[in-house]
């Protein structure tokens, strides 16, 4: 069985060797849930599922900040379920309006035969849409047919953000191979520390 406070404690020992410009620790918020924290956090606005919160996040590397969420659910006597989610802004530390790029997140939950486990989900970038949006609401009402067009615009497409993108499928060994299960403690640390290597030399990689 998973040990949550194991897991707490190795992903603090760990975090010291990826965060070269703060602290990183998990703090408890309740005796199940934690967030991640330091000493040089910012203020954010996690964008999740339906909802939007204020959040600190911590500083890692350039203008990139990390929020991290994770929580414990015991369904029996032998199981815990675990929920872990990494989401990385992009901002200048006085910036609420940090632009969330995307999260990363592993969810272990009975009976899951749908979301792949672990996933990604990605943004959309909010400030393209949010000019759109400005822009017809700034429009002279006459240039009805201009109005028209811009609404049918911002009408168009999908909530990428609700999306799940597969990350670790084995689609190459079986067709349903895109839900991994948390099974021992060091399978979320390894993949964790793999998760910020990987995702730092994207980064770099991108600017």
């Amino acid at each position: 069985m998973l040990n949550p406070k194991k897991i707490i404690t190795d992903i603090n020992r760990v975090s010291k060797s990826y965060f070269p410009e703060s602290s990183f620790y998990l703090e408890p918020k309740s005796f199940y849930k934690y967030y991640s924290t330091g000493d040089y956090t910012s203020k954010a606005i996690n964008h999740n599922k339906n909802s939007s919160e204020e959040i600190n996040v911590v500083k890692w590397f350039d203008e990139f900040w990390i929020f991290i969420e994770i929580s414990f659910n015991q369904s029996d006597k032998k199981t815990v379920n675990t929920f872990f989610s990494l989401s990385v802004f992009e901002g200048s530390s006085h910036e609420k309006s940090k632009i969330q790029l995307f999260r990363a997140e592993w969810d272990t939950y009975n009976n899951n035969l749908f979301h792949p486990q672990p996933h990604w989900h990605f943004y959309s970038h909010d400030g393209i849409e949010n000019l759109v949006k400005d822009f017809a609401d700034v429009i002279n009402t006459e240039q009805s047919d201009f109005i028209q067009l811009v609404n049918k615009d911002k009408s168009k497409g999908i909530e990428i953000n609700k999306m799940h993108f597969a990350m670790s499928a084995l689609w190459n060994q079986e067709i349903d191979g895109h839900i991994q299960s948390i099974s021992k403690d060091s399978d979320l640390i390894n993949w964790y520390q793999g998760l910020l290597s990987h995702i730092k030399t994207q980064l770099e990689f991108a600017k």
